[in-house]
This record gives C-alpha cells, structure tokens and sequence, in this order.
C-alpha cells in the first residue's frame, strides 16, 4: 500500500460519527502502524541515498509521515475518550 492510500485510508477514518469511535480507533491504530513501517523504510532508504535531490524526496515522506502518525494517534486516543 503506497503512502497515498495510506493518507487516505486515515483521513477516511477521521471522518466518523462517535458510535463507532472504538472501532474506528483500532482501524487508525492500524494505519499509524503501517505508517511507522513505511517511515522506517524511508529512513533505511534515507541512509543510501546518492543524489540531493532523492535525499530531499525522501526527508519529505518522512515528514508527512510523522505527521500523519502524530494526527492519527491524537485523533485515537479523542475518539477512545468519546467512547468512553
């Protein structure tokens, strides 16, 4: 799954009513961990890259991965307190 499907997987899964907030939390949790693999593989990637221009590429994903795990977890954690 590229990182696109992946950021649209999340934002899909942010836009939910609160009876289903638990549910919804754990399909979240589940996008941020394969979120946390795919900035692991950057970084990896990160380490051998041999152009400026693949290095700034790469620094950018993991940017917007960060982010993405960072907005998925706070947005877990609202709606694991919604439910409860």
């Amino acid at each position: 799954m590229g990182l696109k499907d992946l950021l649209n997987s999340l934002d899909n899964a942010l836009d939910t009513k609160k009876g289903r907030a638990v549910k919804q939390a754990n399909a979240i949790d589940e996008l941020v961990a394969k979120l946390v693999i795919k900035e692991a593989k950057y970084e990896a990637k990160l380490k051998l890259a041999k152009t400026d221009r693949e290095t700034q590429k790469l620094e950018r994903k993991i940017k917007v991965c960060q982010a993405q795990i960072i907005k998925g977890r706070t947005a877990a954690d609202e709606m694991r307190l919604e439910a409860v």
